[in-house]
Formats: structure tokens, sequence, C-alpha cells
């Protein structure tokens, strides 16, 4: 049960700080920037607090660098451009629902290639969460489904980037501890990054910025704590339940504007929201996928 909370509240951290991602957007933040200063000061903060508090979490093995490497460079960095370039060419409701099409790639490679056995609830499980997830981001008032075929692929593969780094991170987690994983993760996906955001433009455009504690919140409420509870979550649930569990993000995010922006839920909308909830129940009283 505790697994399924980290997951839950790496979801809700995750939908929460969409919100201040969205304010930065509209104060001249360009998006590509903001995920290298996300990776790169999350590293930052992540290596200075194991170095004081926890140094023998930042001791690897030179057969784990590879790993860490693809989960970073591939897995990290790579669902974040994605997802940000799918925007670029769609809008945000399609790039959010075509990314949480993962769960769909992750129950199949587990029923295809590891043999999982899952049960019909955690099937139903899964359909519900579809459904609610897209009557939740397209029930909003004006936004439709907006989908190029260039807008199409990166979404798609924002979706198998995503899912590859929950089977991956999977992996991972069964040898190191969750907070090695992300500390080094993060790194080489900051470092992969900075071919697309170089430091140096980073810097010049990020320096004078006034809005750099949000950049630390971003870094920390946004990066550290829900990806190293994703990942810690991974240790002991399956990695299909914490996708599925992980469709509380947008239900977060549409609630949190609701709350705090003033935002209108539509019928269609709740109708969505409750679905996910649903969806995450009829989860957590299926049996266990082995």
């Amino acid at each position: 049960m505790a697994a399924f909370f980290a997951i839950v509240t790496a979801a809700t951290l995750w939908g929460l700080s969409g919100t201040v991602a969205k304010y930065l957007f509209i104060h001249a933040v360009p998006p590509f920037i903001l995920v290298e200063i996300r990776m790169g000061l999350a590293a930052l903060v992540l290596l200075a607090t194991l170095a004081v508090f926890r140094p023998t979490l930042l001791r690897i093995s030179w057969r784990d660098l590879p790993y860490l490497m693809i989960l970073g460079g591939i897995g990290m960095a790579g669902v974040q451009f994605t997802y940000l370039f799918t925007i670029s060419q769609t809008n945000v409701g399609t790039a959010i629902f075509l990314q949480y099409l993962a769960p769909i790639l992750v129950f199949s490679y587990a029923a295809l290639f590891q043999r999982a056995r899952i049960p019909g609830l955690g099937w139903l499980s899964l359909a519900v969460a579809m459904a609610g997830s897209f009557f939740l981001i397209f029930g909003e008032p004006g936004l439709r489904l907006a989908v190029s075929p260039l807008g199409l692929t990166t979404g798609v593969l924002s979706a198998c980037f995503f899912a590859f780094y929950t089977l991956y991170g999977k992996h991972g987690v069964k040898r190191l501890s969750p907070w090695t994983i992300l500390t080094y993760a993060l790194a080489f996906g900051a470092l992969f990054w900075s071919v697309i955001a170089p430091p140096w433009k980073v810097l010049s455009l990020a320096w004078y910025h006034p809005q750099w504690p949000l950049f630390f919140f971003i870094a920390i409420f946004a990066t550290v704590l829900p990806f190293g509870l994703y990942l810690w979550g991974l240790q002991q649930l399956h990695a299909a339940v914490a996708t599925v569990t992980a469709i509380l993000e947008p239900l977060v995010g549409t609630v949190s504007a609701f709350l705090i922006l003033s935002e209108v839920m539509t019928p269609l909308q709740i109708m969505g929201g409750i679905g996910i909830l649903i969806a995450v129940t009829i989860l957590q009283l299926a049996p266990e996928i082995t």
C-alpha cells in the first residue's frame, strides 16, 4: 500500500507542477530551456543532498554506467523532448492524451513478452482509465483532438519513451537505490539535453530571470520528489500498475486549475475524472499481476 501511495503522490506532484510550468511559459521561459533547467538543477540538488546525507548512494560500479546513460539519455530526455515537441505540433491536451497511452504499451509488453498473468480486472481498469483520460482532457470547452502526422508520431513516441522509462526503471530498481538511479539519470538526461539547449544559452536566458524560486520548485517538487517516489513505488509494484495509477496526473492538474485558477470543469471532465478514480480503485481490488 505504501508503494501505491508513493505513485499517487508522484502523480499529484506532477499534476500540481503543471500549473507552475504554465505560469513560467507565460512569463517568457521557453519550454526547451525549462527542461534543461529542470533536469540540470534537479541533478545538482540531488547530488548535493546525497553527498551530504547519503554519500554511499552515489557509489556505482562501471557496469552500471551504460544502464544509467540509457535511462537518462533515452528515457528521461526522450520523453521530455517528444512531449514538448508534440505540444508544438498539436496542443497540450492532445500531447497529454497521447503520452498517457503508455499504460497500453506497458500492459501489452507485460502480457506478450514477460508472459505476465494480468487478471480481467486489470484489463478493465486499463480500459476505464483510457476512457476517463479522454473525457477528462477533451471535455474542456473548446479543446479538440488536434493531430497532424508529425504530432501523432511524436506523441506516440512520447508514450513509448514513458513506457520505456517505466519498464527500464523497474529493471534497475531491483539492484540499485531509486535515488541513485534518479541522480545519474537526471545528470545524463541533462547532458544529452544540452545538445538541444546548450548550457551557455540557458544561462544567458535564465541567469537574471526573476522566477528562480519557481525554477527550484520545478526542480524539487516536479522532478526530484515525484520521479524518486515513482521509482521507489516501482520497486514493489508491477510496471503496469504504476502507469495506470500515474494517470491521476492529468486529473490533479485539472482539479488544481479549477481550484486555483478558477477554470471551469465541464460535466464530461467530471465524468472522466470519476472514471480515472474508478479505474485506480479497480486496479487495487484486482488480483496481483504476476
